[in-house]
């Protein structure tokens, strides 16, 4: 009922007395009320529960794009421990590999200096007496059972050139020890075939462990 209406049945209950039918009209007066209250009320609970779904769907969309945004940190974080250990592993055989061919190339190098001189290279018997030189051909020694230690776990890493250029340097100095007529024809053997694979293993190792 508006209120004009309700104006309306007050006068005339007034006028009428106790010949107006009161229970009829506030029957309509309270039906009335109670309809706009449940109305009001329903619609509140409409909202309050259309928020409430809102709010459920807004925190399941939540729960789900942090799932998501924890399960990307933690691929970026495995991603990055294994490329971490792939570069540690990279850098333990490519170190270990130059380590020990520089120090063969070394060993070569000053033991070649001792036939610098014409006609040196038939005195073998002579320069193979002096410490330094047997020194240098232990470090030499040595140092290709370094390589020969390191080659094989090496391969994992290390491209197919580079295996090739060891497997060359293996060959030359097997070749140079059996059938060289002379120490300095064996060492200029094996210094050119070390030189070749420590050049290359080196130039490879400067771009895979940028």
């Amino acid at each position: 009922m508006s209120p004009e209406d309700i104006e309306l049945v007050v006068s005339r209950a007034i006028k009428d007395g106790f010949e107006f039918p009161w229970w009829l009209y506030l029957s309509a007066i309270l039906t009335t009320f109670v309809g706009g209250f449940l109305g009001a009320y329903i619609k509140r609970k409409g909202e309050d529960k259309a928020a409430n779904e809102n709010y459920d769907s807004l925190l399941r969309q939540i729960k789900k794009t942090t799932a998501e945004t924890e399960s990307i940190k933690l691929e970026l974080a495995k991603g990055s421990w294994l490329h971490q250990q792939s570069w540690h592993l990279k850098e333990k055989y490519y170190s270990g590999l130059l380590e020990a061919m520089y120090k063969l190339r070394h060993s070569v190098s000053v033991r070649l200096d001792y036939y610098m001189e014409s006609g040196s290279e038939h005195d073998d018997a002579r320069i193979n007496e002096s410490d330094h030189y047997r020194k240098l051909a232990k470090n030499g020694a040595e140092a290709i059972q370094k390589i020969q230690e390191l080659n094989g776990p090496a391969e994992m890493v290390i491209s197919n050139r580079s295996i090739d250029a060891l497997n060359r340097f293996y060959s030359a100095d097997w070749h140079a020890e059996n059938f060289s007529i002379c120490n300095k024809e064996y060492l200029t053997k094996v210094f050119t075939s070390v030189d070749e694979a420590y050049r290359l293993i080196l130039e490879e190792a400067q771009i895979a462990l940028k």
